[in-house]
C-alpha cells in the first residue's frame, strides 16, 4: 500500500505545485499546512516513518487513503501541496487508526511520530472529524478504490 499512497500523494503535490491560496483558504491551510516544508523527509520517507512507528495494520493505511480522497472531494484541504501533504495524510491516518484499531497511540505519541505538536494534532483531528460529522466509516466502495 505504501508505494501507491506515496504515488497518489506525490501526484497531488505535483499538480498543486503552483496553487496559490486565496484568503478564504488561509484558516484551513493554517491547520493543515506548515510554514516550512519537511525538507528532511520526502513524502516517501514520511509515509515510511509512519508505517514504522504507528502500530497498525495495512487496512488503516488503506482507510487513511480513502479518507484523504474523501476530504479532497469535500474540499476540506485547500490543496495538497509540499507544505500540507505530510500533515494532511497524518491527520487521515490518525482518524483511520483510531477507527480501525483496537489499541492506538496517544495523540502525544502521534505528534512525536508525525513531527508536530499535540495541539496541532488535536486541531487537525477536530477539524477533520467535524467535516466528517464524526462519521468515520469507510464504505466498501471507498476500500475498493484505495490501493
Amino acid at each position: 500500500q505504501g508505494s501507491a499512497i506515496v504515488g497518489f500523494l506525490s501526484h497531488l503535490v505535483s499538480i498543486n505545485k503552483h496553487v496559490e491560496l486565496v484568503p478564504e483558504d488561509e484558516e484551513r491551510f493554517m491547520a493543515f499546512g506548515s510554514a516550512w516544508t519537511y525538507e528532511w523527509a520526502s513524502v516517501r520517507e514520511y509515509v515510511e516513518r509512519l508505517e514504522e512507528w504507528i502500530a497498525c495494520g495495512p487496512e488503516s493505511f488503506v482507510a487513511a487513503f480513502a479518507l484523504l480522497k474523501r476530504f479532497e472531494k469535500m474540499d476540506l484541504f485547500p490543496a495538497i501541496t509540499q507544505r500540507s501533504v505530510h500533515r494532511s495524510f497524518l491527520t487521515c491516518l490518525i482518524i483511520a487508526v483510531k477507527y480501525m484499531e483496537d489499541e492506538t497511540l496517544s495523540n502525544a505519541d502521534f505528534a512525536k511520530v508525525g513531527c508536530v505538536t499535540v495541539e496541532e494534532i488535536n486541531e487537525m483531528e477536530l477539524i477533520a472529524c467535524k467535516a466528517l460529522a464524526f462519521h468515520c466509516t469507510i464504505t466498501p466502495e471507498e476500500f475498493e478504490m484505495a490501493p
